[in-house]
């Protein structure tokens, strides 16, 4: 997409089932100039890296973007809103009321706060990365007036067509393998009894501080040698989730990002899957690593996206019913430590984070984000009001942040009382799942 006049593409499968989803993130604290030179920011940047997404819209038929150079002035003017609201005072409800906002442009919008950017993003625009990217990049170009090194060239194309080839080639074992793991995913039953519903996010955010997670690796050296920050991160919510006695279904939506499988080449937009891994707080934190990792090196990422671009054409319909007596499902999304989020210049004597407001998969649905920087462990945990209290969400994250060491040597203290079972057998009943 370059030139003056506007142009198309058009939405790629790969983005299409995710159009309906969409994420309220924040980072902060940070200076941030006056709303003219975050306008001038995103101008430039939308103009200099036109593959970036940023700046673009959909058609009325949803089935196009339209990039329109001439435009982009005036359509970042509309992006770009302020609010007097200071996160700080409570980043809980701050974003709980963002995520909540009907008012906001689409598919993207930045807002500034006092001393933080806000961005809500369609999902359909792209995945984490495409977050962490444009808030970054806005932010330091808004500082600083010098561009970041973003990728000007479109990324490959038929991403999906070459991962399979990459990791599948011609070895035989590997299909049959996934081919044997792919299991449909658990329907509920037709005469289920179900229940009037309506959506009702709330988001709750906590830090866990530079102290305990470094006594987490600590533990981890001594405990669990080589194990995953995932896998501690996974092993922590599922046993404070026991720990204040609210049961969970025996399977956890994880998401993986399918680009491991192409690490030298770019890819667009969403290239993210959701699985469903039969996890519990009864299992250790070896059993999660196990179970994370084995998924990964059978490809099954790849077989679960393959199975949503033959079933999920479209985004899916919003429910207005839900089942009566569902348990709540944990979904969990590790966004790591974004480098380009990393190198912001966050205010001295200030704890920097980096959070956000994830749309639930299901009305049943608790999705938890986290994510690392200013050598701190942020969590946000998004569920609706209506079907999960927030209070014992509350609960959950404040027993991580007050002794997370300790919820991880109960861990192990109870996988070695009632037996450990096995993960890699228990991978037999995975089941495909998708976070949008």
């Amino acid at each position: 997409m370059t030139g003056t006049t506007a142009q198309t593409r058009q939405v790629s499968a790969l983005d299409r089932p995710w159009a309906g989803a969409s994420t309220a993130s924040l980072v902060g604290p940070v200076h941030l100039p006056e709303r003219a030179a975050v306008v001038d920011a995103i101008v430039e940047l939308a103009c200099a890296f036109p593959n970036s997404r940023l700046g673009w819209q959909l058609d009325e038929s949803t089935t196009s973007w339209i990039w329109s150079p001439g435009e982009i002035r005036a359509l970042a003017e509309r992006l770009v809103l302020s609010t007097d609201d200071d996160p700080l005072d409570d980043y809980s409800h701050f974003l709980t009321r963002f995520g909540n906002r009907d008012d906001l442009p689409s598919p993207a919008a930045f807002l500034l706060a006092p001393n933080h950017l806000g961005l809500s993003l369609s999902h359909g625009i792209g995945d984490g990365r495409a977050i962490t990217q444009f808030m970054s990049g806005v932010v330091s170009a808004a500082q600083t007036g010098a561009l970041p090194d973003w990728p000007k060239d479109r990324g490959i194309s038929h991403p999906y067509r070459k991962a399979l080839q990459a990791f599948f080639g011609h070895s035989p074992r590997k299909v049959v393998a996934a081919a044997r793991a792919v299991r449909p995913a658990r329907r509920p039953r037709r005469d289920a009894p179900r229940v009037t519903w309506r959506p009702e996010p709330v988001t709750v955010y906590r830090r866990v501080a530079r102290e305990s997670l470094d006594s987490v690796r600590a533990w981890r050296a001594l405990h669990a040698p080589g194990a995953s920050m995932p896998a501690l991160e996974l092993t922590l919510l599922l046993q404070a989730f026991r720990h204040i006695g609210l049961d969970l279904r025996d399977e956890v939506l994880t998401l993986f990002d399918v680009r491991r499988y192409l690490p030298r080449h770019q890819v667009d937009g969403n290239f993210v899957v959701g699985l469903l891994l039969p996890l519990t707080a009864a299992n250790s934190v070896a059993e999660v690593g196990d179970a994370i990792a084995t998924a990964a090196e059978n490809g099954r990422p790849l077989t679960a996206l393959g199975v949503d671009l033959l079933t999920r054409r479209r985004p899916a319909a919003k429910p207005t019913t839900r089942l009566a007596n569902a348990l709540p499902r944990l979904a969990f999304t590790h966004i790591g430590r974004p480098q380009a989020i990393e190198r912001l210049q966050f205010l001295p004597g200030t704890n920097p984070m980096y959070a956000g407001s994830i749309d639930p998969a299901d009305p049943h649905g608790i999705t938890v984000a986290t994510t690392q920087t200013g050598h701190s462990l942020h969590l946000s945990a998004t569920a609706h009001a209506s079907v999960v209290d927030p209070v014992d969400v509350e609960r959950v994250l404040d027993l991580i942040v007050a002794d997370p060491v300790s919820l991880l040597a109960d861990s192990t203290r109870r996988c070695r009382d009632v037996g450990r079972t096995s993960v890699r057998s228990a991978l037999s009943e995975l089941h495909d799942g998708s976070l949008a």
